[in-house]
């Protein structure tokens, strides 16, 4: 779906997955045949270099949460891969991301 001939489309094709920390499942994700197949990856609980940086391809750009470079000693737990042939050509502003407390049943 990250062909330039889908970009006129007015749908995005979107994977989210938890990688449990695990180099493995990244790796696995990011280099399997179905990486093509989609637009953007939201990654959770995802592999972290100890140089805080992560897994990527060179066919998507990582967005990072805000605070990943402002405070590296909190760990990020989620990154966005947006394909590379979606343009990115427009003013955007950054969207704050804060902790919030978590609710169970």
């Amino acid at each position: 779906m990250s062909d330039v001939s889908n970009m006129t489309s007015s749908h995005l094709c979107i994977w989210q997955q938890n990688l449990n920390k695990s180099n493995l499942n990244q790796h696995s994700l990011l280099h399997g045949p179905h990486m093509q197949n989609w637009d953007i990856y939201m990654l959770q609980e995802l592999y972290i270099h100890p140089n805080k940086n992560t897994i990527s391809s060179p066919k998507f750009y990582t967005i990072y949460p805000t605070t990943h470079f402002s405070h590296p000693e909190r760990a990020s737990r989620a990154v966005m891969l947006i394909s590379t042939a979606i343009s990115t050509n427009m003013e955007t502003n950054p969207i704050p991301i804060t902790r919030c407390s978590s609710y169970s049943a």
